[in-house]
């Protein structure tokens, strides 16, 4: 059945499917009916025509019988041929050859003609007599405006049964059925002559969006806690040791010019975690300017130079693109590659010469830079589609949103990013993909 229903339609589609389909057979079944009945009434008038030849037959051999007997005085043409008018049938002819084969009469039906043979009886000499009436014609019997007549109240029954179900249809499923999602979320009330399963569904669908939200409230909110509380620490250590030496002027401005230098590294960390909890969500801004995607990589590097050695990862960042110039926004695409290369470095693990590795490599493509950003890590089992999503992380503390804004940040370049396992490290391989259409060319 699967194979004879096509596979995907609209729900209207099937709703109207279950409607043609039955009609379309029930027209059929009236037709191959209609030619059942006259079938069968072909054969009743055959049987009738030649139970009638019968009698006819059997008068006409008697009177041409006596006709016969009366030697030179008879005449059987005359007989014949007021028989012919008698007996109202088509024809009547003698033989003195026999047709049925030992039988007192049998039937012959040729050229739309059905004739019985029988012998004449009481003659010294076997004579044969045929009596002959028209056959009936299916087509004579079959009557198209008997068939329109027939088929008539069920295509009407049909059509009017389309109209009802596209109604019923659209009021009580289709329409529900597309509100679910505005109900579930609280837009719209389910109405009262809605079918019960779909109230049930959405029901459950607001209910289920109920504790999904805030379940990614919780999510959201233990994540950027638990971050920010690890950068603030710092910063708020140092005050206290600040407020430890009021009473010494020379070592409060020590540790004042400490919390500064911790809170210039510490700060624009925290700036980051919110900027990327609110481009989880929203659009990413891109200010495009002719750069050099070699700059882009030294401060990668840059940023991530402490987090590498506080990892015991080596960082190693090789540039292909010979000071390749192209349209991108600086800030934004060392970004995408940093928090790539920051997962990289936590996801790392150590070959088996005993190091963490980690490798940013750019190279110059047709029209287009690749930047590969690969690790010793585990690698990623997970599928494509699974991975850019939020609340999903495969780091234990993770959101998943630096992920996201990467992407966003990457396609709104109009590049992509994909993922493989790498075959130097083992561990994951993320490729970016940034077209350089409007690139100032190499210097």
């Amino acid at each position: 059945m699967k194979l004879l229903i096509p596979q995907g339609k609209s729900l209207k589609y099937y709703g109207l499917l279950s409607w043609v389909v039955p009609g379309v057979i029930a027209i059929v079944a009236c037709g191959l009916i209609f030619v059942g009945f006259t079938s069968y009434s072909l054969h009743a008038e055959q049987k009738r025509i030649e139970t009638l030849l019968i009698e006819k037959s059997t008068l006409a051999a008697r009177r041409v019988s006596a006709e016969l007997l009366l030697g030179d005085r008879g005449n059987p043409n005359a007989i014949i041929r007021l028989l012919l008018g008698e007996l109202n049938v088509s024809g009547i002819q003698l033989d003195s050859e026999p047709i049925c084969a030992g039988a007192e009469y049998c039937f012959t039906n040729r050229e739309n003609i059905i004739s019985i043979h029988r012998k004449i009886p009481a003659l010294p000499e076997a004579t044969y007599l045929s009596v002959d009436l028209p056959a009936p014609a299916w087509s004579n019997l079959f009557s198209i405006g008997t068939l329109v007549w027939a088929t008539l109240p069920i295509v009407l029954m049909f059509l009017v049964g389309v109209f009802f179900q596209r109604y019923i249809l659209r009021r009580y499923f289709l329409q529900p059925v597309q509100a679910l999602i505005e109900t579930s979320k609280g837009d719209r009330d389910a109405r009262d002559y809605w079918p019960e399963e779909i109230q049930n569904i959405s029901k459950q669908l607001a209910s289920s969006f109920q504790v999904r939200d805030q379940e990614v409230f919780a999510q959201i909110a233990r994540g950027v806690i638990h971050d920010l509380r690890t950068l603030i620490h710092a910063p708020l250590a140092s005050v206290d040791l600040v407020d430890e030496v009021e009473n010494n002027p020379e070592k409060r401005l020590r540790r004042l010019e400490s919390l500064k230098t911790i809170c210039a590294q510490q700060l624009p960390k925290m700036r980051e975690i919110i900027d990327h909890t609110l481009d989880g969500s929203r659009d990413v801004s891109i200010r495009a300017s002719g750069g050099n995607i070699s700059n882009t990589l030294i401060g990668v590097s840059k940023t991530l130079e402490s987090l590498a050695k506080q990892s015991n990862a080596e960082l190693i960042v090789s540039d292909a693109t010979r000071d390749f110039v192209f349209a991108h926004d600086a800030v934004q695409v060392e970004r995408a590659i940093t928090n790539l290369a920051k997962n990289a470095i936590e996801a790392s693990q150590e070959t088996l010469s005993g190091k963490r590795v980690v490798r940013v490599r750019a190279e110059a493509a047709e029209q287009s830079i690749k930047i590969h950003i690969e690790d010793s890590g585990p690698g990623l089992k997970i599928a494509p589609s699974r991975l850019f999503r939020p609340l999903k992380s495969t780091k234990p503390h993770g959101s998943g949103l630096g992920l996201i804004v990467t992407r966003k940040i990457i396609e709104a370049h109009g590049g992509t990013i994909d993922f493989s396992r790498s075959a130097d490290f083992g561990g994951a391989h993320f490729t970016v993909n940034l077209p350089a259409k409007d690139a100032g060319g190499a210097t």
